[in-house]
C-alpha cells in the first residue's frame, strides 16, 4: 500500500493539488491548512498564520505578588500558565450564500485548555461584512480550534519538529527532479499527523488572498461565485490600515509583556540576593528590618527622615543614622549619721547615677537593581553601645 493511500486526507488533497512549500523565508506570514470540511458546493477550509501567534499575560488570573514569591522553576511554569496566546485563523468558504472569508482572532489558554473568539470578521461577496465575537472561555473542541491550540501551546514539543522535518524533506524534493507523489506525501506526513498542511506565504494584511489560493489549488473544478464590491480604493486601504493598527497594537502589547516578565525576573533575582543578606541577622534585627529589604532611597527617607550622613563608593550608597538616648540623671541620697547610742546626729549626702546612655549607629547600604529605579536597601550594619529595641524605636519612629 502506498503512503499516499495511508496518509491523512489532507496529504492526499495537498499532493493532488500541488501544495508543497518552497524554501521558508523569514519575513513572511506562513499559513498552514488546519481543516477541510464539507462537500461540493459547500466546502470550506481553515488556515492559520503559523508565525503570527502572539502571547500576553492573562490579566484576569495573573497574580504578580504570587509570581515573585515563587522559586525560579515554579515561577517559570506559573508565567507559562498565565499566558494568553492569540492566533489568527482565516476560513474560506465555497457556498454562494456563505461569506467569502471569515477572519478569526482566537485567544487560547494552554492550561486549562480553553479558548474564546474575540473577533470574527466575515466578508461576503456582495461587499457586506459582519463582526462577531464569543467572549466567554470554553473548552477546546476537537476541530480546527484544537490545531490552533497545538500551534499556540505545543510549538516546541510537537509542531516545530514537524515543521523542521517538512522543511528538510522539501529541500531534498526540490533538488530531485525524479521525486514521486509518495515522496511528496512523505514530506507532508509529519505535519499532517498533527492535522496540518503547509500551504503558502501571504502577508497577514493580505489574508483575503487565501480565497484566491483556495480556489486555484483546492477547488479548481468548482464554480466560483462572483464577487462584486462597491468599495473605493480609499475604503479598501482604510480596512487594511485598521488591520495593520490592530496587529501593531498587539505586537506592542506583546513587547510590553516581555519587558514586564524580564523586569519581574530581575526583581526576583535581586530580592533573593537581598534576602540572603537579611537572613544572616539575628532574630531581633530581622523583626525590625526584614520587611524593609528592597526599599528605595525615597521610601527610606520618607519613613526615617533625612540621614545624618551620606556616602557612596563603587556604586554602593551608604545612609548613616545615629541614635542617642541618654536617660542618665544624678540622684542625691541623704544618708543619716548615727551616734553610739543609735541616735541620728546628722546627714551625709551621696550622689549616684540612674539610667544609661544608649548610642546606636545604623548604616544602610543601597545598590541599584531589580525592577525599580534608583538605589535600594540591600544590607545594613548596626554598631553601638546599646542597640536595643527601644533605641531602634527612636530610629524608626
Amino acid at each position: 500500500m502506498s503512503i499516499l493511500k495511508k496518509s491523512n486526507p489532507l496529504v492526499a488533497a495537498a499532493v493532488t493539488c500541488g501544495i508543497l512549500g518552497s524554501a521558508v523565508s523569514a519575513d513572511a506570514a506562513h499559513w498552514v491548512m488546519i481543516a477541510r470540511e464539507g462537500e461540493k458546493p459547500q466546502r470550506s477550509v481553515h488556515y492559520l498564520a503559523l508565525d503570527e501567534v502572539k502571547s500576553t499575560l492573562d490579566l484576569e488570573t495573573f497574580d504578580q505578588s504570587k509570581a515573585l514569591a515563587m522559586k525560579a522553576p515554579d515561577m517559570a511554569k506559573y508565567m507559562e500558565d498565565s499566558q494568553v496566546h492569540t492566533a489568527f485563523v482565516v476560513q474560506v468558504m465555497e457556498g454562494t450564500s456563505d461569506p467569502d472569508t471569515i477572519q478569526y482572532t482566537v485567544d487560547i489558554r494552554c492550561n486549562p485548555k480553553q479558548f474564546r473568539i474575540t473577533s470574527a470578521y466575515a466578508l461576503y461577496r456582495n461587499n457586506e461584512s459582519e463582526k462577531m465575537n464569543s467572549p466567554e472561555w470554553a473548552p477546546i473542541p476537537d476541530n480546527w480550534v484544537n490545531r490552533a491550540y497545538l500551534v499556540a501551546c505545543k510549538m516546541q514539543d510537537k509542531v516545530a519538529p514537524a515543521i523542521q522535518k517538512f522543511y528538510d524533506a522539501s529541500k531534498k524534493i526540490q533538488k530531485n527532479p525524479n521525486a514521486t507523489m509518495e515522496d511528496k506525501a512523505a514530506a507532508m506526513q509529519p505535519l499532517a499527523d498533527l492535522g496540518m498542511i503547509y500551504a503558502t506565504e501571504i502577508p497577514l494584511i493580505s489574508y483575503i488572498r487565501l480565497s484566491d489560493y483556495s480556489w486555484s489549488h483546492l477547488w479548481p473544478e468548482g464554480k466560483r461565485p462572483p464577487y462584486t464590491t462597491t468599495k473605493t480604493r480609499e475604503e479598501i486601504e482604510k480596512d487594511r490600515a485598521e488591520l495593520e493598527a490592530r496587529m501593531a497594537a498587539l505586537s506592542s502589547k506583546a513587547g510590553q509583556v516581555e519587558q514586564q516578565i524580564a523586569g519581574m525576573d530581575a526583581e526576583r533575582q535581586f530580592m533573593e540576593k537581598i534576602a540572603a543578606n537579611f537572613r544572616k541577622k539575628n532574630d531581633a534585627q530581622r523583626e525590625r528590618f526584614y520587611s524593609m529589604q528592597g526599599w528605595t532611597e525615597k521610601e527610606i527617607v520618607d519613613f526615617w527622615g533625612a540621614p545624618n550622613g551620606i556616602s557612596e563608593l563603587a556604586g554602593t550608597k551608604s545612609l548613616r543614622y545615629i541614635s542617642r538616648v541618654d536617660t542618665r540623671q544624678v540622684v542625691v541620697d541623704n544618708i543619716p549619721v548615727y551616734d553610739g547610742r543609735g541616735g541620728v546626729v546628722g546627714m551625709n549626702q551621696a550622689e549616684r547615677v540612674e539610667g544609661e546612655l544608649s548610642e546606636c549607629d545604623l548604616t544602610l547600604f543601597l545598590e541599584q537593581g531589580g525592577s525599580k529605579p534608583g538605589h535600594r536597601l540591600v544590607d545594613y550594619k548596626l554598631n553601638g553601645t546599646n542597640c536595643r529595641v527601644d533605641t531602634l524605636g527612636r530610629l524608626v519612629r
